[in-house]
């Protein structure tokens, strides 16, 4: 259940700014695309997620199915995101997010155990603004543990999400994780929905075979704020 975490929540699933590395910068500057997208492209900026945001997923992994939600508790003056997720099994975490969703770090429900440490660095499944074509490639991890990860915007489509009853347009992502100092190599293939300012599904893969995956099946906006008089 660790690489699960390590994803998103379980992924990931503290946060410092990203560290960019020089190939993430060679990217860039090779390919346009990598910083810009053509006029007529549909583009999912970065959403702007709010305290009290909660989401509902479906998941399986090695240890058989499971539930769990995602939860917003505070939202940076920079952007970075604490959040709060609690398993079907009643284990719990707390996250750090970077403004663009990505695990920083993840803690246990008190604060007292790092679980998870990416290293002053972000696992960056996502670079937004999103559109199909965006190529980003990254290091991540503290020394002795390094990752490489190469991701690409593989599709744009409408898709009905059948436990909230509705459509939704999705911006797919595509990625390759190498594993510095033994050559192992993961891959995962994620969905995000602008409207619901989250993944909306998840699929982990090593060796063609799927070692977990997870999807939304509830999101519950934050309840507006009322003022004190």
């Amino acid at each position: 259940m660790k690489k699960f975490f390590g994803m998103v929540v379980c992924a990931a699933l503290a946060f410092a700014s990203a560290q960019v590395s020089a190939q993430t910068l060679a990217l860039a500057t090779s390919n346009p695309s990598a910083t810009s997208a053509p006029a007529t492209t549909p583009v999912a900026e970065r959403p702007k997620l709010s305290v009290g945001e909660r989401w509902s997923f479906d998941a399986s992994g090695p240890k058989g199915a499971f539930f769990f939600t995602l939860a917003v508790e505070e939202v940076k003056p920079d952007g970075k995101l604490f959040m709060v997720t609690h398993k079907s099994n009643g284990t719990a975490q707390r996250m750090i997010w970077s403004a663009d969703l990505n695990p920083i770090s993840s803690h246990s429900l008190d604060w007292s155990q790092v679980l998870l440490d990416h290293g002053n660095s972000e696992y960056a499944l996502y670079r937004f603004p999103l559109y199909v074509g965006k190529e980003w490639k990254e290091d991540y991890g503290p020394w002795g543990y390094r990752r490489t990860i190469t991701a690409k915007v593989v599709e744009h489509k409408q898709q009905r999400l059948e436990a909230l009853g509705d459509a939704f347009e999705l911006f797919c992502v595509e990625n390759e994780i190498l594993f510095q100092s033994t050559g192992r190599k993961m891959q995962e293939q994620y969905c995000y929905s602008p409207a619901l300012r989250m993944t909306v599904s998840y699929l982990g893969k090593e060796n063609g075979q799927t070692y977990s995956g997870w999807k939304l099946i509830k999101h519950e906006p934050a309840l507006p704020q009322v003022s004190q008089r």
